[in-house]
């Protein structure tokens, strides 16, 4: 019994990184879930595009409340890292910072819900970036389960796009793409028969 009530304080302590374009903190549907959060690119956390509140919800909106929506996980808690500009841009060197200020704030999830366009055979489209590899490998020696989009090929040269993005991309990266509701895979969501390591609604 004690062993399983040790396993349930660390449910309800496991962080999860929001490496995104920030999050609303008054929202109520995550009240008093978010345990950290910083700006890298200037400013408050506050989100001014919604992306990074809609992921911090997926993952941690509280259950049971009548409203919303309930997150997988919503015992866990947040530590939230803003990098997107207001413009949508991601500075490479902006995400590694985030990246190793969330693993050292106690992250063992990080989730990137980003990404730029892979292409394996023409360098002028490939988004690799060392400054980002090195950062995700920082994630992983440390211990931290890094979580990352295969990607939505909408700046891609073709739809669908077959190589997943970076930072999925990367060795040791759970690369996660996108289904339907038919169960189909949509035509916006990178294939990558090497890569994908799974898909979600």
């Amino acid at each position: 019994a004690l062993d399983t009530l040790d396993a349930a304080k660390q449910l309800f302590t496991v962080r999860v990184a929001v490496i995104d374009s920030g999050v609303e903190l008054n929202h109520p549907e995550l009240r008093n879930r978010i345990v950290a959060h910083r700006s890298f690119v200037g400013g408050t956390v506050a989100d001014t595009i919604g992306h990074g509140t809609f992921v911090a919800g997926e993952i941690a909106a509280i259950a049971g409340n009548n409203a919303g929506i309930a997150g997988l996980a919503p015992p866990a808690r947040l530590v939230v890292a803003k990098v997107v500009r207001d413009d949508g841009t991601i500075p490479p060197k902006a995400e590694a910072q985030a990246i190793r200020w969330a693993v050292r704030q106690g992250a063992r999830v990080v989730n990137l819900s980003l990404g730029s366009t892979r292409d394996p055979s023409d360098p002028d489209v490939d988004g690799f970036s060392p400054v980002e590899q090195r950062a995700i490998e920082y994630a992983v020696r440390h211990g931290a389960l890094v979580v990352a989009a295969a990607g939505n090929g909408n700046d891609a040269p073709q739809k669908p796009w077959p190589f997943a993005s970076y930072p999925a991309a990367f060795p040791h990266v759970l690369a996660v793409g996108a289904y339907g509701r038919l169960g189909g895979v949509p035509s916006f969501s990178n294939r990558d028969d090497r890569l994908v390591d799974l898909s979600a609604p």
